[in-house]
C-alpha cells in the first residue's frame, strides 16, 4: 500500500511539476506589483523601492513625475494604485482558483489534505517574495505569509474567497471616495496616498484574508483593520474556526475531510448572506461597486456601458469593469480623444453618457482598447480601421519580431491574433489576454518601452 501511495504521490508531483512555469503558480504567492526593477531587489523595504513604484503609479495616471507636497494630483496616484493593486489581486484569486482544481484532480487519487496538498506546497510555494517585493516596498511586513497561504487559501472554495476579497475592496474604495470628497480631503500628500494604497493592498494579502474569515465581521462591512476597529461593527455571524495546521496534523484524515467540509459551507454561507446583503444595497436602482460619478446612472445605463466596453453587462463595476475602463481610456490617443476626458480608471458623467450612445461592442473586437483605438468614429467605433491595423501589424514586426505573410491582416482575424499572442509572449507579458491588444503590450511597442512593459 505504502508503495502505490508513494507511486501516486509522484504521478501527482509529476502532473504538477508540468506546469511549473505556469504563470498561475507563480501567483500562488501573493499578488504583487511585477515591475522588473524590483522583482530581483534586495532593498525591498528602501525608500527608493516605494518611489519607483510610486513613479509606475504615475506613470499610469499620466503623469510625467510625482507631485508636489502638497497637491491634489496625489489622488490620481491613489486611483491608479488601486487600479494596479486591483489587477494583481485578479491574478491573484486566478491562481487560487488553478491550484484548487489541480487539487481537485488529485484528490481522485489521493487525499486532498494529505500529499497532494505536500505536493503543491512544495512545488508552489518555495517562498513568498513576489508578495514581499510589494509589502516590503510599501512597509507591509510578510507575517508568516506562506503558512496563511498553507492554512486557509488553499483548502477554501476560492469563488468564496473571491467574494470576501472583492466585498471588502468595495467597502474600501467606497469609503477612499466619500473621504476624498468631504470638506477636507486627506489625499493631497504623498504619506496620506501611500497609506490609502497600503490598505487596499492589505485586503489581497494571504494574512489579511485569514483575519476576515476567522473574525467573521458584519457581512456589511468588510474593511481594513487600519480604518475601523472589528469590535465595532456589531454582531458576527457564526463562523468555525479555521484548524491551526498543528490541529490538522493531529486529525485523522476523515477527520480532516470533514472539518475542511463544514469550514467551508460556513464560508460559502457567509459569502451568500454578503450577495444577498449587496444586493439589498442597491439603492435606487445603482450599479454595485460605483465610484463617484458612476453611481448617478441607472442599473440599465450601467450595463449599456459595459456592453459598450466588451464586458459582461451585470451592472456591478467589479475588477472587470475597472480593467475595461482603464483600456477605454488608454485608447484615447488615437480616435477617442473626444470621449476620453480623464485616466484615473473611473467614468466622469461626460464619459459614461458618451459610452451609452456608442452602442454595443460587436465583433471583430475583442476589448474597449481594441474597439476604440482601432476603429472608425463614423462606423460607431464597430468597424475596424484598416489602416490603423496595418499600422499596428508593421509595428509588431518590427519590434515584435513578427512576420506575416501576404496579404497582411486588416482586421482582427485569426493571423492577427496569433501574433498578438507571440507578442505578448516575446515581451514576457503575463496575462490571461494574450490575443488580445493590452496596454502592457502597447507601451512594449514603444520606442522607448514604458513603465508598464515588463521587458524593458
Amino acid at each position: 500500500m505504502t508503495t502505490i501511495r508513494n507511486g501516486m504521490l509522484g504521478l501527482v508531483v509529476l502532473v504538477l511539476s508540468g506546469c511549473a512555469v505556469a504563470p498561475e503558480r507563480e501567483m500562488l504567492r501573493g499578488p504583487a506589483l511585477v515591475l522588473p526593477d524590483l522583482a530581483n531587489a534586495d532593498d525591498v523595504a528602501s525608500a527608493s523601492s516605494e518611489q519607483k513604484v510610486l513613479m509606475a503609479f504615475a506613470s499610469r495616471a499620466g503623469l510625467s513625475r510625482l507631485p508636489d507636497k502638497d497637491s491634489e494630483d496625489w489622488w490620481l496616484i491613489v486611483g491608479a494604485g488601486l487600479n494596479v493593486v486591483d489587477e494583481q489581486c485578479e491574478r491573484y484569486m486566478g491562481a487560487i482558483f488553478w491550484a484548487d482544481r489541480k487539487l481537485r484532480t488529485a484528490n481522485a487519487q489521493v487525499s486532498l489534505l494529505g500529499a497532494s496538498t505536500a505536493a503543491v506546497m512544495g512545488l508552489a510555494s518555495v517562498s513568498a517574495k513576489a508578495i514581499a517585493t510589494t509589502a516590503a516596498a510599501f512597509g507591509l511586513v510578510n507575517q508568516g505569509i506562506e503558512n496563511y497561504s498553507k492554512g486557509l487559501l488553499y483548502q477554501i472554495e476560492p469563488s468564496a474567497i473571491r467574494q470576501l476579497v472583492e466585498r471588502s475592496q468595495s467597502a474600501y474604495r467606497q469609503a477612499l471616495n466619500e473621504r476624498h470628497q468631504g470638506a477636507n480631503d486627506p489625499y493631497v500628500t504623498r504619506s496620506a496616498a501611500v497609506s490609502a494604497i497600503q490598505g487596499y493592498l492589505s485586503l489581497c494579502l494571504p494574512v489579511s484574508i485569514e483575519t476576515q474569515v476567522n473574525r467573521a465581521v458584519s457581512t456589511t462591512d468588510f474593511v481594513a483593520d487600519r480604518d475601523k476597529d472589528p469590535d465595532a461593527l456589531g454582531p458576527r455571524p457564526a463562523l468555525r474556526q479555521i484548524p491551526s495546521l498543528e490541529e490538522r496534523s493531529a486529525m485523522t484524515e476523515r477527520a480532516r475531510a470533514e472539518a475542511l467540509a463544514q469550514t467551508r459551507a460556513s464560508l460559502e454561507n457567509l459569502a451568500t448572506q454578503a450577495i444577498t446583503s449587496s444586493a439589498a444595497r442597491r439603492q435606487d436602482d445603482r450599479p454595485l461597486r460605483c465610484i463617484g460619478a458612476e453611481c448617478a446612472m441607472r442599473l440599465e445605463q450601467a450595463k449599456s456601458v459595459q456592453r459598450a466596453l466588451c464586458v459582461t453587462a451585470d451592472g456591478d463595476f467589479g475588477s472587470k469593469t475597472r480593467q475595461a475602463i482603464r483600456r477605454f481610456e488608454a485608447s484615447d490617443s488615437s480616435s477617442t480623444p473626444e470621449l476620453v476626458s480623464n485616466r484615473n480608471g473611473e467614468l466622469d458623467v461626460t464619459e459614461w453618457t458618451q459610452l451609452i450612445g456608442v452602442g454595443n461592442c460587436t465583433a471583430p473586437f475583442q476589448n474597449a482598447l481594441e474597439r476604440f483605438r482601432y476603429s472608425f468614429k463614423s462606423s460607431g467605433f464597430s468597424q475596424p480601421d484598416s489602416g490603423l491595423v496595418g499600422a499596428l501589424v508593421t509595428t509588431l514586426e518590427r519590434r515584435a519580431a513578427s512576420s506575416f505573410s501576404t496579404p497582411k491582416p486588416i482586421t482582427f482575424d485569426a493571423t492577427l491574433r496569433a501574433a498578438l499572442a507571440r507578442a505578448h509572449e516575446h515581451f514576457g507579458i503575463d496575462t490571461m489576454d494574450k490575443q488580445q491588444v493590452t496596454i502592457e503590450l502597447l507601451d512594449c511597442l514603444k520606442a522607448t518601452p514604458g513603465p508598464m512593459c515588463p521587458d524593458q
